[in-house]
């Protein structure tokens, strides 16, 4: 089994034009929903909200735009991480679609 992944594979084997990679999952050897994969937001309006039964950690890595969870939207931009409460609406979006905003975040 491969634990490791590089972006460059995970982008290869998703083919073009995906805005969401799984980089980790149960073929690295995740159990117990254990997941994470890079998404790229290049839409300046926010896409209908994820909401998940459990909490979820996120970092930007690249680009700047908006996160929004729940009532509250933040400015973030390289480096910001954050995390969004089980069960709280949240979502993202970009302020230059010609640099999309990419973030680690869980796979689903």
């Amino acid at each position: 089994m491969e634990h490791f992944v590089t972006l460059k594979d995970a982008i290869s084997l998703a083919g073009p034009g995906h805005m969401s990679l799984s980089l980790l999952d149960e073929t690295n050897g995740c159990v117990n929903g254990c997941c994470c994969g890079v998404s790229r937001y290049a839409k300046t309006e926010y896409n209908v909200p994820g909401c998940h039964d459990d909490q979820e950690g996120f970092m930007v890595l690249s680009g700047s735009g908006y996160a929004k969870v729940g009532d509250e939207e933040r400015f973030v931009s390289t480096g910001t991480a954050f995390i969004v409460p089980a069960g709280v609406e949240h979502s993202l979006r970009t302020i230059d679609p010609a640099c999309p905003l990419e973030v680690l975040e869980p796979g689903r």
